[in-house]
C-alpha cells in the first residue's frame, strides 16, 4: 500500500470514504495487471447478478481465454456468491462506484452493455428476468417504449397481489432514479409505481414523497397527472386523515379528466368523492357526487359503473334510516345487473339482494326478506357455476386434467397429487417448454406424489403465467 493512499486513508472523514478509496486503488491495480480482467470486471457490474452465460453475451467479442478470466474474476475480493440463485454478483458498494465511473466516465460503453443485457434478459419468463431486462431496458432504449413496458409489467403485479414481485421491480429501478440515469417519463414511471406500492403497505409519507416527484416529471401528461394527482387523495384520505387535503386533490383530478374528456375515470372520481363524504357523515353532499356519476355511467352506456353507484347510494340511504327509496334503488340495481348477466353481475346481484334482506328485516317484512336471500343464494350458485366453466373451457381441460388443476389451488396444501397427472396437465396447458427450469425440475421428479413445496412452487408459476382459480 502506497504512501499516498495511507495519508488519504488517514484523512478521510467515513468509513464509506475509506472504503471507496481503498476499491478504487484496487480498480487500478486489476488495470495495470490483466486489462481483460478490469473489463470482464465492469461488464459484471451491469446487471445484479451474473454467471458466464451472461457475461460472454456482454463481452461477445473479447479475445482471451475467457473461463481463466471467469475463474480470476469470481475469486477476487469484488465478487460474492449468492447461494439462493446458484450466480454471482459484484459486492453492492463495488458495483455502486464501478456503475458511476463507467456512466461517468464511459457513457457509451456503459449503454453498450446495458443493451446487450437488456437483449440478454429479455427472453427470460421469470419475474427476476423480467425485472433485470426492465432495469437496463430503461436507461439503454427508447425511454417511451420502456415506459409502456413498466406500467405493463407493474400494473399486472399490482392487480394480482404480487407485491413481492412487485416491491422487487420499484426497489431495482429506483437505483437508476437515484444514480439519476433517468429522468421524465422513465423517472415519473418508477416513482409513480413506488408511491403505489407504499400505499398498499401503509406507507403514507413515502407514498406522498414519491407520488409528488411523479407528478412533477408526468405533468405533460394530463392522464397519468390526473391518476397520480387522484391516487394522492387517496393516500391523504386513507392513511393521513387528511380528507380536505384528499378532496381538493380529487377535485383537481376531475377536471383534468374533464380537460380530456375521460368520462369513465371522471364517474369513477366522481363516485370516489362521493364515498369520501359518505365516510365523513355527510350523506347528502355524498348523494349528490353518487348521482352525477351514475348519470355520466348512463350517458356514456356502462350500465356496470351505474349498477355500483345506485349500491352506494342505496347504502347512503338504508345508513340514513330511509328504506323505502333505499329499496327502489336496490330494485334498479338488480334490473341493470340481470341485463348484463356476467359473472360479476351475478355476484353483486346477490350482494344486492342481501342488503335488500335487511331492509325488508327494517321494515318487518318476513317474506320479503326470506325470498331476497333465496335469489342472493341463487345468483351465487350461478356465478359459481359460471366462474369455473369460465375458468376451465379455455384451457380445454378434461375432467381429470381439471381436478389436478383445482388440488394444485386447494388449501391447505395437498400432497397426494400425482406427478403423472402434473405432467399431463402441463401437456394439455401447452406449458410443459415454457415454464421454465423449476417446472422441468418437478417434471423430472421420480416420486409417485408431489412434495408440498413442489406444489406450491408450481401454483406460483401457474399463476405467474395467467392460470389460476377464479377463487
Amino acid at each position: 500500500m502506497s504512501n499516498n493512499l495511507l495519508s488519504l486513508l488517514a484523512n478521510a472523514q467515513t468509513p464509506e470514504a475509506r472504503a471507496r478509496l481503498i476499491h478504487d486503488a484496487q480498480l487500478q491495480n486489476c488495470l495495470k495487471k490483466d486489462a481483460n480482467l478490469y473489463q470482464i470486471l465492469r461488464a459484471a457490474a451491469i446487471p445484479h447478478w451474473f454467471n458466464q452465460d451472461i457475461l460472454r453475451a456482454l463481452l461477445p467479442n473479447l479475445k482471451a481465454d475467457f473461463d481463466k478470466l471467469y475463474d480470476q474474476l469470481i475469486t477476487s475480493d469484488f465478487v460474492e456468491t449468492i447461494p439462493q440463485i446458484q450466480y454471482c454478483r459484484i459486492q453492492k458498494f463495488n458495483r455502486k462506484w464501478i456503475l458511476e465511473d463507467l456512466f461517468n466516465r464511459e457513457p457509451e460503453k456503459f449503454l453498450s452493455l446495458s443493451k446487450l443485457a437488456a437483449k440478454y434478459f429479455s427472453s427470460g419468463d421469470e419475474p427476476m428476468d423480467r425485472i433485470e431486462w426492465l432495469y437496463h431496458l430503461i436507461v439503454s432504449n427508447d425511454r417511451m417504449e420502456a415506459t409502456k413496458h413498466l406500467w405493463k409489467i407493474a400494473a399486472k403485479w399490482n392487480a394480482s397481489f404480487s407485491y413481492t414481485e412487485l416491491e422487487s421491480l420499484v426497489n431495482i429501478l429506483m437505483e437508476q432514479v437515484d444514480s439519476e440515469r433517468v429522468t421524465g417519463l422513465a423517472k415519473g414511471g418508477i416513482c409513480f409505481w413506488q408511491g403505489q406500492l407504499a400505499l398498499q403497505t401503509k406507507q403514507g409519507d413515502i407514498a406522498l414523497q414519491a407520488l409528488n416527484v411523479a407528478a412533477q416529471e408526468l405533468k405533460q401528461d394530463t392522464g397519468l397527472l390526473a391518476k397520480i394527482t387522484r391516487t394522492i387523495g387517496k393516500v391523504q384520505q386513507e392513511l393521513q386523515d387528511e380528507p380536505k387535503e384528499a378532496l381538493k386533490n380529487y377535485e383537481d383530478a376531475l377536471e383534468l379528466y374533464k380537460r380530456i374528456g375521460d368520462w369513465l375515470n371522471e364517474a369513477k372520481t366522481l363516485r370516489i368523492i362521493g364515498k369520501l363524504y359518505y365516510s365523513r357523515e355527510q350523506p347528502d353532499q355524498a348523494l349528490e357526487y353518487y348521482q352525477q356519476a351514475r348519470e355520466l355511467y348512463r350517458e356514456i352506456g356502462y350500465s356496470f359503473g351505474e349498477a355500483r353507484t345506485l349500491e352506494a347510494m342505496g347504502e347512503v340511504l338504508t345508513s340514513s334510516q330511509k328504506y323505502h327509496k333505499a329499496l327502489s334503488y336496490y330494485q334498479q340495481v338488480q334490473s341493470l345487473y340481470q341485463n348484463l348477466d356476467s359473472p360479476d353481475s351475478l355476484w353483486y346481484g346477490a350482494q344486492a339482494y342481501r342488503a335488500m334482506n335487511k331492509l325488508y328485516v327494517f321494515l318487518n317484512l318476513p317474506e320479503l326478506s326470506k325470498t331476497a336471500e333465496q335469489k342472493a343464494q341463487e345468483l351465487e350458485e350461478r356465478f359459481q357455476h359460471q366462474w369455473f366453466s369460465k375458468a376451465k373451457n379455455p384451457y380445454n381441460l378434461s375432467d381429470s386434467q381439471y381436478e389436478t388443476f383445482k388440488a394444485i389451488f386447494a388449501e391447505p396444501t395437498r400432497t397426494d397429487i400425482s406427478c403423472q397427472k402434473v405432467k399431463e396437465l402441463l401437456k394439455a396447458l401447452g406449458l410443459r417448454d415454457k415454464m421454465g427450469n423449476k417446472l422441468k425440475k418437478i417434471e423430472s421428479q421420480r416420486d409417485k406424489e408431489m412434495k408440498a413445496l413442489s406444489v406450491v412452487t408450481l401454483r406460483h408459476e401457474l399463476v405467474y403465467k395467467g392460470y389460476e382459480l377464479p377463487f
